[in-house]
């Protein structure tokens, strides 16, 4: 029982302003995450690793805070960054940007909101595009990771190149649109239809879990 991805883009967006301004955070704020775990019908291992990853920058704060003697401060800071991750990885973790973006359309929010999520979609589709092609490219002419000049001259040959062609991409991208005559509204066959139960049940469990955190 999943809920939707709209539905999942509101609970989000409240759990994370309220954790934000909760000066009592404690593991009441897994309980929504623990939710969405047991519904999530992705790789739990993709999930577990970005999390891992992000726990890195993380924990770096966290460790700052206890060499300064405050620890309230470095036990909420990791609680509430590591409750909205996981509730986004949760979340979102089986969905792509564009999916978001048709989200965001389904939720009826302004329309050129949506376009500018959709359209910033695309072009990190297309500079993941181009990065890969170019990586792909210096494999087969055999470079190899290396703390020398001429590494880092590739290095900066290769952002160069990137970039170059990413805006190159964005024009076309841009002319195309235009010539299609866009008028700010993005058009599409996706229909996100919500799914009442879980959604509700969702919303639910984030405002026991925000209710508990403020009275205990």
């Amino acid at each position: 029982m999943s809920s939707s991805l709209p539905a999942n883009l509101i609970c989000l967006s409240i759990f994370a302003v309220s954790l934000s301004f909760l000066s009592n955070v404690n593991l009441y704020a897994f309980i929504p995450v623990l939710f969405l775990a047991l519904n999530y019908k992705g790789e739990i291992k993709k999930v577990l690793l970005s999390i891992l990853y992000l726990n890195f920058f993380i924990l770096m704060v966290v460790f700052s805070a206890l060499y300064n003697s405050q620890n309230e401060l470095a036990i909420t800071i990791f609680i509430r960054s590591n409750a909205i991750i996981m509730f986004a990885l949760f979340a979102f973790g089986k969905s792509d940007y564009f999916e978001i973006s048709y989200a965001l359309q389904a939720l009826r929010v302004p329309q050129k909101l949506a376009s500018t999520f959709f359209f910033t979609a695309k072009f990190i589709f297309l500079a993941k595009e181009e990065y890969c092609e170019l990586k792909k490219t210096m494999l087969t002419r055999n470079f190899h990771v290396k703390t020398t000049l001429f590494a880092y001259k590739i290095y900066a040959n290769m952002l160069g190149i990137l970039m170059l062609k990413c805006l190159d991409r964005a024009e076309k991208l841009q002319n195309t649109m235009a010539l299609r005559d866009f008028k700010g509204k993005i058009y599409t066959s996706n229909i996100h239809l919500f799914n009442p139960k879980a959604d509700i049940i969702l919303f639910l469990i984030c405002a026991i879990s925000v209710a508990l955190m403020t009275l205990i």
